[in-house]
């Protein structure tokens, strides 16, 4: 939007100008057009340009127009293309001022976020010194809001060194209070026992003002405890590399268990992120398993959080190795597809697809191996309670937004196959509430499973406070 709206102004001021200047009148593109003829230049795009067969002005325009794309996303930003004729005769003749070449300089913020100059580039993918692409700001924006550190606006600017040929890229940014401490609470009572978790969260997001993420996770579920550190670091060496460093440890009255997963990740474009990994953990009392991962996304969603258009796709492909090779090692992959779509001005819905499993299935796996779907991916259902080598997965959620509330609502469907040969069907439902003051947010969601009863529904509740 921001890359096509100054192209087409410094598309039509050029045409009105050369127009202007010749004291011709604007000629309508139905106007016949016979033979083009090109002033002297020595640019080879525009020597090799095929100018034969247009027919009138109005497929004149269109490849003048193609042409002052492809040089304004090549560093020559205020490139015109002039058109000179005599009464809208059939004869032509166009010249070309491409002007000077201009590069990026770093990228900044309207307002003060707390970020360097340098860093924000970093995380907007503009790499100061490379040639000027106006194509690239409409993505450097979306990428910035998908960041969430930042509120971001619509608009973004360009400011000129004339003496060192370099633009300034400035976002329209405010600060928000992304780093946030969480705490949540479950419970569930059915005609047998009372159930509960806890758990607690510590977000640190954008430490320094670097992009790097730290994050301290740990639950209480039944008679298990669990405790997960994560790292990111983004811009790895001022590069587009990134790292992603995991440690989770796991407790119950029977043993320990602890996992670790460290990836490499690079950012392709502003869509695009592989990455490769490192998997560690242990299973069967002292015996340790190891594995590698590679995965790619693709991510064009408008923003986050509160997400309102666009796609995320997630391939992620893993292999382990079994403690001391035994029954040599398998193979998992999962694939997920959520996509975003707004049906009215504070209204949208979200369809989520899933589906993971291993290879080779006839293998005897442990049960620390198998996909956990109760609570965490199916959240009518106790965390744990549903374990499977092979599932797929529907999703189909709305939103409703205010100005401090959200309301949802979610249905979903589940294909499994069970640890006896066999086949699964299961599905829940449910929705949920968020309330939105002053930095603190509460969080409600009641949710029930295909077999539960109107009052066998899972109750949870969270609050957060953001800083």
């Amino acid at each position: 939007m921001i890359f096509k709206n100054l192209a087409m102004f410094l598309i039509l001021s050029s045409l009105l100008c050369s127009e202007a200047k010749a004291k011709n009148v604007y000629c309508p593109d139905q106007s016949v057009l016979k033979r083009v003829a090109l002033q002297d230049n020595s640019d080879s795009l525009w020597q090799n340009t095929s100018w034969e067969n247009l027919g009138d002005y109005g497929a004149l325009r269109a490849k003048i127009d193609d042409l002052l794309v492809w040089y304004q996303n090549h560093g020559f930003v205020f490139a015109q293309i002039k058109i000179h004729h005599q009464n809208c005769a059939p004869m032509v003749a166009v010249e070309l001022h491409k002007g000077e070449a201009w590069l990026w300089d770093y990228a900044q913020s309207q307002n003060n976020v707390g970020v360097k100059p340098e860093n924000l580039s970093k995380m907007a993918l503009i790499k100061r010194g490379e040639p000027a692409n106006l194509a690239s700001l409409e993505a450097s924006r979306r990428l910035l809001a998908r960041r969430a550190y930042f509120h971001v606006g619509d608009s973004v600017q360009l400011f000129r060194q004339a003496d060192r040929n370099l633009l300034i890229p400035v976002f329209d940014l405010e600060s928000r209070a992304h780093s946030s401490v969480e705490g949540f609470f479950m419970y569930a009572q059915d005609d047998f026992e009372k159930k509960w978790q806890s758990w607690l969260r510590l977000d640190l997001r954008n430490i320094g003002g670097a992009g790097r993420d730290f994050s301290l996770w740990g639950r209480q579920l039944d008679d298990t405890r669990e405790l997960q550190l994560h790292w990111l670091e983004w811009a790895l060496f001022s590069t587009h590399l990134d790292l992603n460093l995991d440690l989770h440890i796991e407790a119950d009255s029977v043993e320990n268990h602890w996992g670790f997963h460290g990836a490499l990740g690079w950012q392709y474009d502003y869509n695009w992120h592989f990455s490769m990994g490192y998997l560690a953990r242990t299973m069967e009392k002292t015996r340790a398993s190891q594995g590698g991962e590679v995965s790619v996304v693709y991510d064009s969603r408008d923003q986050v959080p509160l997400t309102r258009s666009g796609l995320r796709w997630e391939s992620q492909n893993q292999w382990w190795q079994r403690p001391n090779g035994a029954n040599k090692g398998y193979f998992s992959t999962h694939w997920r597809g959520e996509l975003y779509y707004p049906l009215a001005q504070s209204l949208s819905a979200k369809l989520d697809l899933r589906y993971q499993t291993l290879w080779p299935r006839k293998n005897n796996y442990n049960s620390r191996e198998l996909f956990k779907l109760g609570g965490e991916i199916l959240p009518g259902y106790w965390p744990n309670s549903i374990l499977s080598p092979q599932f797929a997965l529907l999703n189909v959620s709305l939103h409703k937004y205010f100005s401090q509330t959200a309301l949802g609502a979610f249905a979903e469907i589940a294909c499994l196959r069970t640890l006896n040969p066999g086949l699964d069907l299961l599905w829940d439902y449910g929705v949920s509430l968020e309330q939105n003051q002053r930095g603190i947010t509460v969080f409600m969601q009641i949710a029930w499973a295909r077999e539960s009863s109107f009052l066998e529904a899972l109750l949870s509740l969270g609050v957060r406070t953001n800083f």
